[in-house]
């Protein structure tokens, strides 16, 4: 089942590779978004952008900095290489970036291999950025955190509805606190007045815990939100894990950092518990 380590792929490209740089700039993030009272919220399920961290670090770091990062993580992720599988997780026995080595949860890869969550695959992961640009953030929240991460193309609406069913049971079966990590960019490579109106729609359908009406909405919307399988059937878990709440955190998009609106992509960062 395991196959070593997955070394850094993504450093120096989509975040910084040099490690104090890399951490100081995380720290100087998380440290501006605290809140005052330094308290932070259990949540189920944290949704997170997943671009480069000059567009998104700081999307991401406004929801973490609230939120209490267990020693189990579980990372869904948008897929961004060709393959012909269905949900594959990463076979790893750890995770390399410049801050450190973060060990997989055997334990959790073995109850996705249990429950048909997910197949085996390392070339779904082995250049994949996504869970990449995150975990930086997960070493320095929390430094026994362990991961475990799933590739997720594009469903059926019904593949997706059994996925999200499959999921929450699999996290309700865990015997330990496992944060259910939702990584997805939201519309993409349009102007930002189409762009935030088509991502405000979007956005309405997670607060409402709505996966069906989110599936609607991309589709009736022709949405390049590339994430809108396991958004949906993360929403369906969280509804099954009996999450009442979502906030939505933050909103934006990449003509923040580069000033060029007329093609953009949408990004958010919020929490349901």
């Amino acid at each position: 089942m395991s196959s070593g380590i997955r070394e850094i792929s993504a450093a120096g490209t989509w975040y910084p590779e040099d490690g104090e740089v890399l951490l100081r700039h995380i720290e100087n993030l998380l440290i501006d978004f605290r809140p005052d009272d330094n308290t932070t919220l259990d949540a189920s399920v944290v949704l997170l952008p997943h671009s480069s961290f000059a567009y998104t670090a700081e999307c991401a770091c406004r929801t973490l900095a609230r939120i209490d990062i267990p020693d189990r993580v579980l990372i869904l992720h948008t897929r961004h290489v060709e393959s012909a599988l269905g949900p594959a997780y990463a076979p790893y026995t750890g995770w390399r970036t410049p801050l450190a080595t973060t060990t997989t949860s055997l334990k959790l890869n073995e109850a996705i291999e249990r429950a048909g969550l997910a197949v085996a695959d390392e070339a779904c992961h082995e250049e994949e950025h996504a869970p990449e640009v995150l975990l930086p953030l997960f070493q320095v929240l929390n430094k026994d955190v362990q991961i475990a991460v799933i590739s997720v193309p594009h469903l059926t609406r019904e593949a997706t509805r059994e996925f999200g069913k499959s999921l929450g049971k699999l996290l309700a079966d865990q015997d330990e606190d496992t944060l259910l990590v939702v990584a997805s960019d939201l519309h993409h490579y349009d102007d930002r007045r189409t762009t935030e109106r088509i991502d405000d729609l979007i956005l309405e359908r997670i607060e409402f815990f709505d996966a069906e009406g989110l599936m609607d909405v991309a589709e009736r919307e022709d949405a390049r939100f590339f994430g809108v399988s396991h958004v949906a059937a993360a929403l369906i878990a969280a509804k099954a894990l009996g999450c009442e709440e979502v906030e939505i955190v933050h909103h934006t998009d990449s003509g923040e950092a580069e000033g060029q609106i007329d093609e953009v992509i949408g990004y958010a960062s919020g929490f349901l518990r």
